[in-house]
């Protein structure tokens, strides 16, 4: 179980407890999914984005 901060585009997406379950790439989409049901999928075709935008901190 961990703290997450996710990044895009400017925007912040923080949560409290909750594990990561899954980060991918389809081309240009980011696909980010959380053990607490949370997904999040990036929008737009030019996202540049990688994995190290999901950052832990703390268990």
């Amino acid at each position: 179980m961990f703290n997450y901060a996710f990044e895009s585009n400017g925007v912040r997406y923080v949560g409290e407890y909750v594990r990561l379950v899954e980060t991918k790439k389809r081309g240009a989409q980011l696909i980010v999914k959380f053990g607490d049901g949370t997904t999040y999928k990036s929008k737009q075709q030019d996202f540049t984005t990688t994995y190290d935008a999901v950052s832990f901190y703390g268990p």
